[in-house]
C-alpha cells in the first residue's frame, strides 16, 4: 500500500535539512489547514461564517462632472 522508495527517502531528508525538526510540525499543521479550507471552499461550506468575508459596502465610484471638449 505505501512504498518507501529511495526518492521519497531523499525527499524526506532534504525537507528535514531545509526546515529542521522544530519547524516540521508547524509546516504540517499549516498544510493541513490549507487543505481543509480548500475542501470547504470546494463544497461551499462556511461561506457565510468566513472570518475574512468583507461585509462593508463598497465606496461609491468617482463621477465625471464635465466631459472634455470633442475634437
Amino acid at each position: 500500500m505505501f512504498e518507501l522508495g529511495p526518492e521519497k527517502v531523499l525527499l524526506i531528508v532534504v525537507v528535514f535539512m531545509l526546515f529542521g525538526g522544530k519547524k516540521l510540525p508547524e509546516l504540517g499543521a499549516g498544510l493541513g489547514r490549507g487543505i481543509r479550507d480548500f475542501k470547504r471552499a470546494l463544497n461551499g461550506e462556511g461561506e457565510a461564517s468566513a472570518p475574512h468575508t468583507n461585509t462593508a459596502t463598497p465606496a461609491e465610484p468617482a463621477r465625471l462632472t464635465e466631459l472634455p471638449p470633442a475634437r
